[in-house]
């Protein structure tokens, strides 16, 4: 039963947390800004390196504490699905026409 209320309470340590960086980003995407809700506002590296970044610090609210301390160095920003769509289309496009220039 302990288990059960520890984990119940990460979640909502975490969601919290995830709320305060959104908050301090600005609370709308970054490339439309139509997008307000903060319920599908997507956190993004924008150097990239955000899969590397989860494996080293974990998930749930070590993850957020992290991402609060690289709010003051301007690597994140918040995106809306179809702008974070677009996104990793637009590197990925850039990836492959600079993979072949090369060949």
């Amino acid at each position: 039963m302990k288990r059960v209320a520890n984990k119940e309470y990460n979640r909502g340590f975490a969601a919290g947390l995830r709320h305060a960086i959104i908050v301090a980003l600005g609370g709308e995407c970054s490339r439309c800004h139509k997008v307000r809700d903060p319920s599908i506002l997507n956190i993004d590296h924008i150097h990239g390196g955000g899969n590397a970044h989860r494996r080293r610090t974990g998930t749930g609210p070590q993850y957020y504490k992290a991402l609060l301390r690289l709010i003051r160095s301007h690597a994140l920003r918040l995106l809306c699905p179809n702008c974070d769509k677009r996104v990793e289309y637009l590197k990925r496009v850039r990836k492959t026409s600079l993979t072949s220039k090369g060949t």
